[in-house]
């Protein structure tokens, strides 16, 4: 299968990183620190529309950036129809209004791309029959350290889809609307860390723009997951938000 390659190769994204060893004075052991800033760059191969060919294939349960990091995912067939939620890389600079016509045009960011022009970001599906009330057990959009760290910051945006979606005058959008992603850090012991809330639409404001949110009230983690909140229902029919979201250029520090 495609994805134990990805699990293994370091060119499946292009990361900036910095490495520093330090002795400590008390031992001979050397402590290893490094920052990995992810900019989800890879060489796999994307359709026409600018998805990860591999979105829909239902043996796909993680997605790999090498060394550290895998993120969840989940396909299925029923019956011909195929559906998928999680994280998929995603290669798309369309952030057109396909209003109407969506199905083959769910990919893009708002922003027409990645964060500071880059070619590949990911796309997250969220599944709104996940609990707020406790850390779920499958995450549907699911972060995961190979080693304990320190997530830093990540950019975030809307989707092309979901901007569209909330300007349209069939959603009507009012000042009372909203939509907030959240991300929350869980330790080793399955307790959650820390709560980091960041808005996409209010006051009548939906943003088309990448932002990168600081991460570091997380702490120390073994994973985080990542949600969506809005006072309207999310799917994909009329007056609803579909629950995309994009992101792009994660910063994790680890020490190990």
């Amino acid at each position: 299968m495609k994805i134990f390659r990805l699990l293994q190769t370091a060119a499946f994204f292009t990361a900036a990183f910095t490495l520093s060893g330090c002795t400590d004075n008390n031992s001979n052991e050397e402590d290893n620190e490094l920052t990995y800033n992810y900019t989800f760059e890879t060489q796999d191969e994307f359709t026409k529309q600018g998805y990860w060919v591999e979105t829909f294939n239902p043996d796909v349960k993680t997605i790999g950036y090498y060394p550290f990091l895998v993120l969840t995912h989940s396909a299925q067939n029923n019956g011909g129809v195929k559906y998928w939620d999680g994280f998929t890389p995603v290669r798309a600079s369309d952030n057109a209004d396909h209003d109407g016509n969506w199905a083959d045009y769910v990919w893009g960011s708002a922003a027409g791309g990645g964060y500071a022009r880059s070619q590949n970001y990911v796309l997250g599906k969220w599944n709104d029959a996940e609990s707020y009330d406790a850390v779920p057990k499958n995450p549907v959009c699911g972060i995961y350290n190979q080693v304990p760290a320190t997530p830093l910051n990540i950019t975030v945006c809307n989707s092309s889809y979901v901007y569209h979606t909330m300007m349209s005058e069939e959603f009507a959008l009012t000042s009372s609307d909203y939509l907030r992603l959240v991300i929350k850090g869980v330790d080793s012991k399955g307790e959650v860390t820390g709560t980091v809330v960041h808005t996409l639409a209010e006051n009548g404001v939906v943003k088309n723009q990448w932002e990168q949110i600081s991460l570091s009230v997380l702490g120390k983690i073994n994973m985080m997951y990542v949600q969506l909140q809005s006072n309207r229902q999310f799917g994909e029919t009329p007056g609803c938000i579909p629950p995309y979201f994009c992101i792009d250029n994660l910063q994790i520090y680890y020490l190990y």
